[in-house]
């Protein structure tokens, strides 16, 4: 899982690019966006679909700690996930 830092009261944007292990042409349709805490969400929305496969969301955790930020995409008939730590110190 990749991982980035934050320090708490930051809100920063999360960019991550999607590709193809085939090499193939895709299209990012919807993307969505989950800020967990343990086993707490602890905020939700829809993500902007950038050119460039690229996937972004602004977030701004509320406590310092191990987050996940769970992205959700539709690529095709397909959803897909993929998840990014967060490590926010004081």
């Amino acid at each position: 899982m990749y991982k980035t830092n934050f320090i708490l009261g930051e809100n920063k944007k999360v960019r991550v690019q999607i590709t193809s292990s085939l090499g193939e042409d895709f299209e990012i349709t919807n993307a969505s966006y989950k800020l967990v805490n343990g086993s707490s969400s602890e905020s939700t929305g829809n993500c902007t679909i950038e050119p460039g496969h690229i996937i972004s969301t602004q977030v701004q955790p509320k406590n310092a700690g191990s987050y996940t930020l769970a992205l959700t995409y539709t690529i095709g008939g397909e959803t897909l996930k993929t998840n990014i730590g967060l490590i926010v110190a004081q």
